[in-house]
């Protein structure tokens, strides 16, 4: 999938290879094999990896991704490299007489492209869903499994430092938005419609009061991630007027209404009849 031409759109800084040198793309090959091995596994599955494989060069989901796999790629081969940095962009030493960077400076140069990999992937998580079939396949369950499916929380959310990347990061916080969701949906909002409100939102196909919900139930979520004893009340009072919100437009929100969890709000009326145990005079 990646060609040297790729590289250097990708990493437009990279001095000139001296004639009779291996090429960058020769000295990445085998990071980018890993990388394309990750990002497959990680973000597409086999069937939408070859599906965007196959389509031209100018697709947009395809350069993102090839650009995911450049940025990881050099990430990982940069330890194993002797770089240069300059005014002008980085190389490769090949000559004794040179020395090569820092280590301080070669770790901020993987910081920075690092972090150029993040945007990548939170814009292919954006892509990803307009592939046919991507939501069915096991990568694409796991990040439509909450309400937040690309990297943006990251940016909402300070990360600590203990982890190295934005990707890393929402890792961490993907599984507690999934422990929260649950929660959420028992209790206020239903399984069946929260999983309709995560495939409508990844697809940008949420109608405007559903749409609307969706937001509210993030800004709870968030709420609860950064000051999860703090909020406990006000996110229950949001989540009550959420509820109430829902209760009213059953024709908007039909999911919930059919749903167990609405029993929880309409308990059944006690008919006091001779028969039964206890029976009230």
């Amino acid at each position: 999938m990646i060609t040297p031409a790729n590289i250097s759109a990708t990493l437009p800084n990279i001095i000139q290879e001296v004639e009779g040198e291996k090429s960058l793309y020769e000295k990445l090959q085998p990071y980018l094999e890993e990388a394309e091995r990750w990002a497959r596994n990680t973000f597409t599955g086999e069937t939408v990896w070859q599906l965007i494989e196959q389509r031209s060069d100018s697709d947009t989901t395809k350069q993102v991704l090839q650009q995911v796999i450049i940025h990881d790629a050099f990430a990982r081969a940069i330890p194993n490299l002797d770089v240069i940095l300059t005014p002008n962009g980085f190389g490769i030493v090949s000559n004794t007489n040179i020395a090569p960077a820092s280590k301080e400076r070669v770790d901020r140069l993987i910081d920075s492209i690092l972090d150029n990999r993040d945007d990548d992937i939170h814009q292919l998580l954006v892509e990803l869903p307009k592939v046919e079939g991507w939501t069915v396949t096991s990568q694409g369950e796991y990040f439509t499994a909450t309400l937040f499916p690309t990297l943006s929380i990251t940016k909402i959310l300070p990360r600590p430092d203990k982890y190295k990347t934005r990707w890393d990061y929402y890792q961490f916080l993907h599984e507690k938005m999934v422990v929260i969701e649950k929660a959420l949906a028992d209790k206020y909002v239903s399984p069946e419609l929260i999983s309709a409100l995560r495939i409508e939102h990844v697809n940008g196909a949420a109608a405007y009061l559903r749409n609307n919900l969706i937001n509210s139930l993030k800004a709870v979520e968030v709420m609860l991630i950064k000051n999860p004893e703090e909020k406990q009340e006000v996110c229950h009072q949001e989540l009550t007027m959420i509820v109430d919100t829902i209760r009213k437009y059953p024709a908007v929100f039909p999911e919930w209404h059919s749903s167990a969890t609405a029993q929880l709000y309409d308990p059944p009326i006690f008919e006091n009849k001779k028969k039964s145990n206890g029976y009230w005079f």
